[in-house]
């Protein structure tokens, strides 16, 4: 928890979400307060996966997944090691000639939306998770969808606020 006479703002909730509004409130010359129940990263935080990929269901959520994404690569220098930021990709598999043509679809919305992705062959795909079945057709692969551990995260970006 962080504690300061005189904020200009008050953060509701020490979970991820809370450690990233206050952080961006600091960076811009706030002074913050974070008030939690429990302890950080305590909540919801604590039982979410930590996937920052980039979704393409409507134009609104490519947008604000792939700016998301984008936020995150920018501050991964900033954070500490418990954040355990891992930049591994996500593979969007196909296992017929429809999901294929769907992922070339797919790699144009990408694309242009500033997104790096790859259509990759049935040869790359193995070489990339050997311990899929050998008969899919290929991947479309988003190089930098990552990992990261919530819990640890929020520990880093509530350090920002120092």
């Amino acid at each position: 928890m962080t504690r300061s006479a005189g904020s200009d703002a008050i953060v509701v909730g020490a979970g991820i979400v809370g450690a990233a509004c206050a952080a961006a409130l600091a960076r811009d010359g706030w002074r913050v307060t974070i008030v939690d129940r429990a302890f950080p990263g305590a909540g919801t935080t604590a039982v979410g996966m930590g996937h920052v990929v980039v979704m393409d269901d409507s134009p609104e959520q490519l947008a604000l997944t792939a700016y998301s994404a984008r936020l995150w690569r920018d501050l991964r220098s900033r954070l500490g090691k418990r954040t355990e930021y891992d930049a591994c990709g996500t593979l969007w598999i196909a296992e017929n000639d429809e999901q294929l043509a769907a992922l070339a679809a797919k790699r144009a919305t990408y694309r242009n939306a500033g997104v790096r992705a790859e259509v990759i062959d049935a040869i790359a795909l193995r070489a990339a998770e050997p311990g899929l079945r050998q008969d899919l057709l290929g991947a479309l692969l988003v190089p930098d969808d990552a990992v990261v551990y919530p819990p640890g995260a929020t520990l880093d970006l509530l350090c920002l606020l120092r």
